[in-house]
């Protein structure tokens, strides 16, 4: 038996029918996200589609079914070097915004979903599966 994606439901709706990309894969590996202060922030582990959707602002027009798809996963980084760069490249205006205090570090398992495929940046949206868990294996790294 095949594991649920989390968002399965929203794709099923929006007509994603290749969301995540026919190319993402469950794999093992250390992986690094932006965060608040603390793990336990209730925007730490949620992706941009559920930020948008809480502030009526989901966008299901003007924007490509690709960066659609994007907004279901989590961004993560393949290095800590990856993502202090990615975060630097940020203007203060989007670092504000975005509220991210700290980087954290942890373990993706095959079990908790897709990974998509790394992007030159290092960053890589991770589509979780529908109990994945991932506080319980990540902690905060360094200050951002």
């Amino acid at each position: 038996m095949s594991a649920t994606l989390k968002y399965q439901t929203s794709f099923d709706e929006l007509n994603l029918t290749d969301c995540p990309q026919k190319n993402a894969i469950g794999k093992d590996c250390e992986a690094f996200r932006f965060c608040f202060d603390t793990l336990e922030h209730p925007d730490t582990w949620i992706t941009q589609a559920e930020k948008f959707k809480r502030e009526g602002t989901f966008p299901r027009e003007n924007t490509t079914t690709k960066r659609l798809c994007d907004s279901f996963g989590l961004s993560f980084f393949i290095t800590e070097r990856a993502a202090n760069a990615v975060w630097k490249a940020f203007s203060q205006r989007v670092k504000g915004k975005m509220g991210y205090t700290s980087l954290g570090k942890g373990q993706l398992l095959k079990t908790d979903g897709l990974c998509s495929p790394t992007e030159n940046s290092g960053h890589f949206n991770f589509f979780e599966f529908d109990q994945c868990n991932l506080s319980n294996r990540f902690v905060i790294h360094s200050k951002l």
